[in-house]
Formats: structure tokens, C-alpha cells, sequence
């Protein structure tokens, strides 16, 4: 199998083309994470993957074709974190242009069946963080929405439209043909049009404590039919390009399925003869697909009813402070300013992988969680997995065996529960599991490309570190444990040294970073002296002595780091 072909699918799956097939890119729909996961299976047992070219082909296809005769269709939608319209639009970690926040591609949110209103920027902990008594629901704060395009009319004559609010105030103009007005209910009315394109406005106000839920459609037939992506367009058109989106769409999404297709019929023939193999004799890596296979579809059933779903989370709390850093990374930069210039942003004081972490979920799923729930139910089973060879690799099979009963009992009865969770231990748990098994690995197995594995295992081991500071402490055991086993003795040092290179190269990006965006210097983020201020908080002021903060201004120290 060429190495380019995993690559190829991974491109082509994620490229955002917005409108092309079944596999539209960024942010993944729940039926392209599946592809992706499946990919990533058939990957993992060899199977064959298709042509290179023919991927290649496809790619560019999409870029071009998608990006030059597509007809981006949908709304402009502009979301305001207040009920008046007020201040710039908020923004999304979703493709769209800085001008608006998101496109949406149907109007009816909040009701059975479908989504809810996408409202992530709620989840931000320097304007929202409220937990006490005397401070808002989160839940219910008031919001703001417009959404504009171009409504497709192809019969001439009558049309009758709706538009519905039960918790705040709705309007709908359709060119100068028609105006609704809905408070806290439903309106509709018609008006006569000529076959063309005529700009929609739709606006949304809720104020806090209100029900958010919105939809606005046509009536046809006296069935109510949500402004969708098959009339609404985000610019007038002319004939001859509708007629050649139709086409293109028609085209992509025979050949997405002719795709999807394959793959199913790719995964059957591989599932079926790894099972039989299974079942004949001790293949250890059939087995291992069988296990990975049942992971992911378990995390795909884990995170489906995530996925639409509007998650508020509590204030005063760890997750709603890694999903803040989050959405900025995103936003902003790798940097992680939180708004303010380089040079004068604050510095880790919390673990400072795991924000990257969500970012990049985010980055790839879009705005909600199910993308951070979905990952981190599969390195559930990534930690299981890891305790599995481990536990062989030092005792055997047959007792390896024992350990995989072992770890699945823990990590499914006792570990999994924090998929659903915005917590840094979701990621470091697994992490530190698969560098236990590559150090027996380097420990227990006979010697072959030493280097390449002691430096991978300092990249996990760095990434490790990098989401939970304390395993530091664990260097100091783990690097003299690989010194006293490995054999012959003359690999020892050149085994150490390149992973403790690895280790300290990977766990320096923290202190790089604060030295760049915060000008301190801080060689090991930790949360320790910030939750001991936040859990300690004393009922009278506490005033810093002058000397004391001359102190940290020489030195270049903050209190909380």
C-alpha cells in the first residue's frame, strides 16, 4: 500500500468544499467522521486504500469543480451574544467569511428533530463565567440573530410563508413581497411572485429566559418546509450557474456514495476474514482490529447524540476554562493571547496541552463537543489497548490476556465517564499509557531500530508531560529504569540521551510560549499554586508587600505559575 494513500483520504475528507457531496470537509458531519474512522481502520490492517492517482484526481476535483462552480447556498448568519443587536458578530471556529459568524444551512433550530441554536461563544469564561447565586443563567442568557440570503422561487403565483418564535421576537421579509412579524408565536402570510431569486432577511431576538427556538419556511400543500440549502442561495445566481451547481452536486454526491460504497464493502471482506483468522488461531493483530473496530464504533454511538446538540457549560469550572482557551487558539492563534498582545498575554497556570487538544477538535468537527467527546471515547480504548501489550509484553500472552479483561473492566467501567467531560485527565491518562508500553517496549523486546523508538516514546512521553506537569517526577524512574535493562550496554546511553532530548524538546514548547507571548519565564506550567489561591481565597484583601513584588519583577516570576 503506498504511504501517500492514508494522506490522500484524510485530505479529501477533511478539505472544506461546502456544498460537495456526501463528504463536504470541516466541520464532519457525523457520516464523514465515520468515513474518516473507517479510513483510519483499513489503514491500521493493511488493507488497500485505492489508487493514488484516483485519490489525487479526486481532491483536486473537489477543489476546483467545488470551489469554482459551486453555489455556496445557505444563510449568512450573525450571531450576537445580547438581544439587541448590539457589537460586532460573534465568531466561529467553523469555515466562514470574518464578515459573519457561521452559515447555517437550515432555519429551524430548538425543535424535535432538529438542531440546536449553535451558541458556542457562550462558552467563553472571560464574559461568561457565571456560577453565583446573584449572576445570570448561563442557559438563558439573551441572544440575537440575523440570517440573509437569496430565496429560489421557480413556480410563478401565490406563496405562503411562516415564520415561528415562541420564546422571543421573529421577522421575515422576502424582497418587497413579504413581511412577518411573530412575538412569542407563529405568523404567516403570502404574496405573489415571479420565478427569480429574492433576498430573505430573517431576524431573531430572545431575550433572557426565552425559549431558543426558531423556524421559517414555505408552506406547501399545507406542510411547513424549513428554508433549506435546496432554496436558499448566499447570493443571487444567474440560470446558467444553478443549473451547473445542480449538476456538480448531483455528480459529487454519486461519487461520494460510490466511495462510501467501497469502503463498506473494503471493510466487510477485512472484518470478516480477521474474525475467521481470529477464531482459527492466535493472530495478536486481527485481534487488535477486531478490538479497535469495536472502539470505534462504540465512540461513534458515544458521541451521536452530541452532534446538533447545544452543550452549556456550568461556570466556575475547569472545562468551561479549557473550552475559553480553546475557542481562542482557534480564533486567534496558536499563541494563545486570550486577547491581549504578545508580549503581555498571562502565562500557563493551567496544563497546557489539553486546550490544544480541544482546539484542534474543534478545528475538525466544528463549534460543539461531540468532536472532544467522540476522540476521547476512542483513547479510552487507546489506554485499554496500551495496558493490554504492556502487560503481555512482560508477562506473555496468556497473562497479557488477563490484563486486557483488566483494563477494559477500568477503563470502561471507570474511566470512560470522563469522555463527556472537558477535562485534562481525559487525554493524559491514555497518553501515559501507551509511553508505559513503548518503555517496556524498549525494556523487554529485542533491540531493533532502537532510535526510532526512544524517540518516539520521548514525544509521547514530552506530550504526556505536556498535559499533566507532574509526570516530571516519573522521568527520574522511568530514565533510570531504561538505563539499568536495556541490553547490550553499549545502547543504553545513545537509547537516553535521544529520548531525554525528545522529552525536554517537547515539554520546552510550554516554556517557549511563555517566553514569547508572556515574556516569563516558567520551564514547567502548573496548576498547583492557582488552585490553591482559587480554593483558598481569604474574606479580607491580600495585599502583596512591595519588596516581595519587586521580587517577582526581577526575577520574572508570576504567583501563579
Amino acid at each position: 500500500m503506498s504511504r501517500a494513500l492514508p494522506f490522500l483520504w484524510l485530505a479529501y475528507i477533511v478539505v472544506p468544499v461546502h456544498g460537495w457531496g456526501l463528504l463536504g470537509g470541516r466541520p464532519l458531519t457525523l457520516l464523514s467522521t465515520a468515513v474518516l474512522a473507517l479510513v483510519c481502520w483499513l489503514w491500521f490492517v493493511r488493507a488497500t486504500l485505492g489508487v493514488p492517482a484516483v485519490l489525487a484526481a479526486a481532491i483536486l476535483g473537489k477543489i476546483l469543480l467545488g470551489g469554482l462552480l459551486l453555489e455556496p447556498r445557505g444563510f449568512d448568519a450573525r450571531y450576537y451574544a445580547n438581544s439587541d443587536f448590539q457589537g460586532p458578530a460573534e465568531r466561529s471556529a467553523e469555515p466562514s467569511d470574518p464578515s459573519f459568524t457561521r452559515v447555517d444551512n437550515r432555519l429551524e433550530f430548538g425543535v424535535p428533530g432538529g438542531s440546536d441554536l449553535p451558541l458556542a461563544f457562550l462558552n467563553d469564561a472571560a464574559r461568561f463565567n457565571f456560577y453565583l447565586p446573584n449572576q445570570p443563567n448561563r442557559n438563558t442568557l439573551p441572544i440575537s440573530i440575523v440570517w440573509m440570503g437569496f430565496i429560489r422561487v421557480v413556480t410563478p403565483g401565490q406563496a405562503r410563508f411562516y415564520v415561528r418564535a415562541p420564546g422571543g421576537t421573529a421577522e421575515l421579509s422576502i424582497g418587497r413581497e413579504l413581511s412577518l412579524h411573530a412575538t412569542k408565536g407563529q405568523a404567516t402570510d403570502e404574496g405573489t411572485f415571479l420565478p427569480g431569486f429574492y433576498r430573505a432577511l430573517v431576524s431573531l431576538s430572545i431575550p433572557a429566559g426565552g425559549a431558543r427556538q426558531i423556524e421559517a419556511g414555505q408552506i406547501v400543500d399545507g406542510r411547513e418546509e424549513p428554508f433549506d440549502t435546496g432554496t436558499v442561495y448566499r447570493r443571487r445566481p444567474s440560470s446558467v450557474a444553478v443549473a451547473v451547481d445542480m449538476v456538480v452536486r448531483w455528480v459529487s454526491r454519486l461519487f461520494d456514495g460510490m466511495l462510501c460504497a467501497w469502503l463498506i464493502v473494503a471493510f466487510v471482506r477485512v472484518a470478516r476474514d480477521a474474525s475467521q483468522r481470529a477464531k482459527q488461531r492466535d493472530v495478536l493483530r486481527d485481534g487488535l482490529a477486531l478490538l479497535w473496530m469495536c472502539a470505534i464504533v462504540d465512540a461513534l454511538i458515544f458521541a451521536a447524540p452530541s452532534f446538533g446538540r447545544m452543550i452549556t457549560l456550568g461556570g466556575g469550572h475547569d472545562w468551561l476554562s479549557y473550552e475559553s482557551m480553546a475557542r481562542d487558539i482557534v480564533l486567534n492563534g496558536l499563541g494563545m493571547t486570550q486577547g491581549a498582545a504578545f508580549g503581555h498575554a498571562p502565562p500557563f497556570y493551567f496544563q497546557p496541552l489539553y486546550p490544544y487538544f480541544v482546539a484542534l477538535c474543534h478545528w475538525l468537527f466544528g463549534d460543539g463537543l461531540h468532536g472532544v467527546f467522540f476522540v476521547q471515547r476512542v483513547l479510552v480504548a487507546a489506554g485499554a489497548i496500551a495496558m493490554w501489550r504492556a502487560t503481555a509484553a512482560l508477562f506473555g500472552e496468556r497473562v497479557g490476556g488477563a490484563g486486557l479483561v483488566a483494563a477494559v473492566i477500568v477503563f470502561y467501567g471507570k474511566f470512560a465517564a470522563w469522555s463527556a467531560v472537558l477535562i485534562s485527565e481525559a487525554l493524559f491518562v491514555p497518553l501515559l499509557c501507551i509511553w508505559v508500553y513503548l518503555l517496556v517496549r524498549l525494556a523487554v523486546e529485542p533491540v531493533t531500530k532502537t532510535i526510532p523508538r526512544a524517540l518516539c516514546a520521548g514525544l509521547v512521553g514530552g506530550l504526556a508531560t505536556l498535559a499533566r506537569s507532574t509526570l516530571v517526577l516519573g522521568w527520574f524512574v522511568a530514565l533510570p529504569a531504561i538505563v539499568w535493562e536495556v541490553r547490550p550496554a553499549r545502547l543504553r546511553w545513545r537509547i537516553i540521551v535521544a529520548m531525554a532530548a525528545t522529552l525536554g524538546a517537547v515539554t520546552s514548547l510550554a516554556t517557549i510560549r511563555n517566553a514569547v507571548v508572556a515574556h516569563a519565564f516558567v520551564p514547567i506550567a502548573s496548576s498547583g499554586p492557582v488552585n490553591l489561591y482559587l480554593g483558598n481565597q481569604p474574606n479580607i484583601p491580600v495585599v502583596i508587600p512591595a519588596e516581595h513584588t519587586d521580587v517577582y519583577r526581577r526575577l520574572g516570576l508570576d504567583p501563579f505559575t
